[in-house]
């Protein structure tokens, strides 16, 4: 653009200096006529008389040469330059007109208006080539695809830009954000040719990496096209875990279900599996409360009366023992020998009581 608007500055410049020096040229042809004229008026002069009065019109012509002179106002300056002789001698004499002293002061004014125009020119166009150029950057965002790989580990080869996805299958797709944007990111979009199949990512920013697992319901060449800013409102989208924002949503709140039920089964309902070894000490100690509370929450008078298998309900922090609960629960039943029987031995002397019995 620069280099464009000097030749154009260098050609106005060239086509008026040609006009000047045309004009200029004129000037002269028709200036020099003019003097060659009254010079021969001059020569061939009658008298005296007449002699001096071309002589005089020949210092006019000259002096018109001078700034700011013309014809209507030559003969006023004519007598500041030239002083009237008191003494007429009555015979020619030879002409010592010289046109150099004339011109002197004109060719001295012209030079000094072309070096101001040109140190003028100079000034401005230092002015507008010393300033520096202002590099401007769009900003931009964009999407690299760093690999595709399927299920057994192949890399997916592009081919004009777009991967052939077979449907079903699983693919492993690492993707790199880019670009000059550092506070906002934007999403991939990733289509097949006749964008009858459609998936989201996750949104992300520049210098981030997001690794994805996709399963297209169809086959076909899929393309990555990289979109800058949020997602539409209500878009389903693909996360890092490899499941949709849908099927994450459903996870979550799964898992929150399941968490609310646990806390709830351990708070008010928690029980405990008799296992070969326990006593009623050692099950109240693991759960912060005390042999004759959980004894009584589960009718039970000392340790004999446990059995492998058995379930016992804890007692929760609020309970207390009653005066009854009290009595039936003593120290010396509750330190009794640990249970240390199995079912199959619990059962085979219940089938001999049986027998003895009939």
């Amino acid at each position: 653009m620069m280099d464009e608007f000097v030749l154009i500055l260098l050609i106005i410049v060239l086509s008026i200096l040609i006009g000047i020096i045309s004009k200029l040229l004129s000037f002269m042809k028709r200036f020099f006529n003019k003097t060659r004229g009254i010079c021969q008026k001059m020569d061939s002069a009658d008298s005296y008389k007449e002699y001096l009065h071309w002589r005089k019109a020949l210092r006019c012509h000259y002096l018109s040469l001078l700034p700011f002179v013309t014809e209507k106002n030559v003969m006023h300056i004519y007598p500041l330059v030239f002083r009237k002789q008191k003494h007429v001698k009555e015979t020619k004499e030879e002409r010592k007109d010289s046109i150099g002293p004339l011109l002197m002061p004109s060719v001295l004014g012209i030079c000094t208006c072309l070096i101001c125009i040109c140190g003028m020119t100079w000034a401005w166009y230092s002015a507008n080539i010393q300033s520096p150029a202002q590099k401007m950057t769009a900003a931009y965002y964009e999407i690299s695809v760093e690999s595709v790989t399927d299920a057994e580990n192949h890399i997916v080869t592009p081919t004009d830009g777009s991967y052939a996805l077979t449907a079903e299958q699983t693919y492993t797709i690492v993707l790199k954000a880019g670009g000059s944007v550092k506070n906002c990111g934007g999403y991939c979009r990733i289509e097949n040719a006749d964008a009858s199949a459609v998936f989201y990512t996750q949104t992300f920013a520049p210098e981030e990496t997001l690794t994805i697992q996709l399963t297209p319901e169809k086959s076909g060449a899929y393309t990555f096209i990289s979109v800058w800013g949020s997602l539409p409102t209500g878009v389903d989208f693909i996360t890092d875990s490899g499941k949709t924002s849908a099927e994450t949503t459903v996870s979550l709140l799964s898992e929150q279900a399941e968490t609310t039920a646990a806390e709830i089964h351990s708070e008010e309902n928690t029980v405990y599996t008799v296992k070969s070894g326990d006593t009623l000490s050692d099950i109240a100690k693991r759960y912060g409360t005390t042999a004759e509370k959980l004894a009584a929450y589960n009718g039970l008078t000392d340790n004999l009366n446990l059995q492998v298998g058995q379930v016992l309900k804890i007692p929760p922090k609020d309970y207390e023992l009653t005066a009854v609960s009290q009595e039936s629960v003593s120290e010396e039943s509750l330190s009794q020998r640990p249970v240390d029987v199995t079912v199959q031995d619990i059962s085979s002397e219940d089938s001999v009581q049986t027998k003895s019995e009939s």
